[in-house]
């Protein structure tokens, strides 16, 4: 016949107390830092659309640091997603926020190859001197 479990008096065992079974005061602080953590990593980096996703092969336009004439991208052109690719390339920072003013400031003159128009617009729009410079360093009328 099977014995019935004897009362616990709420005090570990020896067996019990070896194996740390009871011990539950360190434990449950690091399962929640290891929960916390794969969240955090889990939830990093938001979604990204066109020509702005990781991995995809980005057009000669958008390589880092000031661009050539050849390698620039087209303001009149070119989608948001397109110029935001660029400008993350470009290290502008909120390179969305800058496609965005680019955009909705169209259209520009073709015939300025120094961008006054779209230097206007960003320093209307608060962008800092070398901002500025890092996005008209890689985008053409």
């Amino acid at each position: 016949m099977a014995r019935s479990p004897e009362p616990r008096s709420g005090k570990p065992d020896e067996a019990e107390e070896e194996a740390g079974l009871m011990n539950t005061g360190r434990a449950v602080p690091g399962f929640v830092a290891v929960v916390l953590a794969v969240l955090v990593v889990g939830c990093g980096g938001g979604a990204r659309g066109g020509s702005d996703q990781p991995g995809v092969q980005l057009p000669p336009s958008a390589a880092p640091g000031p661009a050539g004439a050849a390698a620039r991208t087209s303001i009149a052109e070119s989608s948001v997603q397109d110029l935001a690719a660029t400008l993350r390339a470009n290290n502008v920072d909120d390179p969305e926020r800058w496609a965005r003013v680019i955009t909705q400031s169209r259209p520009y003159p073709a015939d300025d190859p120094n961008l006054g128009k779209l230097r206007q617009v960003l320093a209307q729009n608060q962008a800092d001197p070398p901002t500025i410079d890092r996005i008209t360093n890689a985008l053409t009328p």
